[in-house]
């Protein structure tokens, strides 16, 4: 089970979203609904959001991971995600039903 200490996002365009803040155990992490993966990292990925136009995104998040989740840990990182933002009441941009996209996301990932 995930815990998270604060979570934020920022429109991408395209129906798509990134998910950024930090987990419960200090480490930060970023992800967004078009890729299949979650990166945990050692230093917050707000900075690197300014470089999202360029290739220098994908460089920063490599040189601070520190762990990752993809497959079904993956699916079970938004899941988790979705019921944080249910009880802190923050509202992911895309998702206005919480309670549907834990219902769908528990479907697609198998969990």
């Amino acid at each position: 089970m995930y815990k998270f200490n604060w979570v934020a996002d920022e429109y991408l365009g395209g129906n798509m979203i990134a998910v950024y803040g930090q987990l419960a155990n200090g480490d930060y992490f970023y992800t967004n609904d078009s890729i299949d993966g979650v990166w945990f990292l050692n230093s917050n990925p707000e900075e690197m959001l300014n470089y999202w136009e360029d290739d220098y995104w994908y460089d920063w998040l490599e040189d601070h991971e520190v762990g990752g989740a993809d497959g079904k840990e993956y699916y079970k990182f938004w899941i988790d995600l979705f019921r944080f933002c249910k009880k802190t009441g923050y509202r992911l941009y895309t998702y206005d039903d919480l309670d549907y996209a834990i219902q769908e996301f528990r479907k697609e990932g198998g969990v």
